[in-house]
């Protein structure tokens, strides 16, 4: 992205566009700087979608028998899943290895969609001896803030 600025009487930057870039170019008073497009941070729909979608796929995969055993491929004990269990041992780990990032509340709008592909395609293929599971879409709607 383009940032372009004019320098005012008195010799302060000023951010500027359009005519006023126009006029202050011809006048030989401006210079262009290229930064950064700001990463956009998840949104607070995007954060409840994370919690629906986590509570959804729990839920499918205890009806399918599915428990944190079969998820940590553990021996010992066998418990059902829960939404906090999916975010920590399933949702993040995957966040993590795509973005860098260990926190949900860094990502940007479109983390949640590559960790949620990334899932619809792996999980599917991890537990094909639990016939009929699949990952839920994605949450477009649910709860009021």
């Amino acid at each position: 992205m383009i940032v372009k600025f004019k320098k005012l009487p008195g010799g302060t930057w000023f951010c500027t566009e359009g005519k006023e870039w126009e006029q202050a170019q011809a006048a030989g008073s401006v210079i262009e700087h290229e930064v950064e497009e700001p990463k956009r941070i998840r949104t607070t729909q995007q954060r409840k979608a994370l919690e629906v979608f986590c509570a959804d796929l729990a839920e499918i995969m205890n009806a399918h028998g599915i428990g944190m055993k079969a998820v940590m491929q553990a021996k010992r004990l066998d418990v059902p899943v829960t939404q906090a269990m999916v975010k920590d041992a399933i949702f993040r780990p995957v966040y993590t290895a795509l973005t860098g990032l260990e926190s949900t509340t860094e990502a940007t709008t479109s983390d949640f969609d590559k960790v949620h592909r990334v899932l619809c395609k792996s999980l599917p293929e991890a537990f094909t001896d639990y016939q009929g599971f699949v990952v839920p879409e994605w949450p477009t709607r649910f709860g009021s803030e």
